[in-house]
């Protein structure tokens, strides 16, 4: 930065006649600094570029294995929603056997009620029969 001072204050007092050289140093040195600060604010500005570029790839490179991510944990959904159909159609089975053990056990009750009620009519006829004849060999002796 000295050097471009001493250049600027060389190449100003050739191109213009100069009253005060100290002022026109002070001149060169405010203009020197203006410079040197816009030089740090445009390596600033390139150093937040890069940051920024970085983070972006860095931002593509998650997103990726979100992606990834994500796409493994469908399958693992898919994976369960295929064991719960599996299962629902166990539980549906049985369900079925269980109906028609049912439908078994309501047909075995009903015929079972059936030999109950015949027996019960058959039961006083057959204590009828077996008290006549009782009696008619009572008779009969």
């Amino acid at each position: 930065m000295d050097n471009l001072a001493e250049l600027l204050e060389e190449s100003f007092e050739e191109a213009v006649e100069v009253r005060d050289r100290k002022a026109l140093h002070r001149c060169v040195l405010i203009l020197v600094e203006k410079l040197a600060k816009e030089e740090d604010v445009n390596k600033q500005y390139e150093k937040l570029d890069d940051d920024i570029k970085e983070l972006r790839r860095d931002i593509k490179v998650l997103a990726e294995v979100m992606k990834k991510g994500f796409e493994s944990i469908d399958k693992r959904f898919e994976a369960v929603d295929k064991r719960f159909e599996a299962i629902d159609k166990r539980f549906e089975d049985m369900n079925k056997r269980f109906e028609e053990q049912s439908q078994r056990i309501i047909e075995l009750r009903e015929d079972m009620n059936k030999r109950f009620e015949m027996m019960f009519k058959f039961m006083p006829i057959g204590f009828t029969i077996i008290t006549v004849m009782i009696v008619i060999f009572k008779f009969i002796r």
